[in-house]
């Protein structure tokens, strides 16, 4: 049994590496892994590709992430004033 891992890109399976298989050979693909590590294989693969140059860890989790809260009118509304 030959194995192999890749990605899934919502409509077909990416293979990080090639198979020495003839063409139309019938495969049976487990999905298998845990979030964190679809999403290092995930980042892997842009990287093989030369789509990004580096990978970095955000400063803050999800769980640790805080709005910030401000006073006056809204954000979007300064933005939209300077940019007329």
């Amino acid at each position: 049994m030959t194995q192999a891992m890749g990605i899934y890109d919502g409509r077909k399976v990416l293979l990080l590496e090639p198979l020495n298989l003839p063409a139309n050979t019938p495969v049976v693909i487990i999905a298998k892994g845990s979030a964190e590590d679809r999403e290092q294989m995930f980042w892997q693969k842009l990287l093989t590709l030369n789509l990004v140059q580096s990978v970095e860890k955000p400063a803050l989790s999800d769980e640790e992430f805080e709005p910030a809260h401000i006073t006056g009118k809204p954000i979007s509304e300064t933005i939209i004033e300077e940019r007329r």
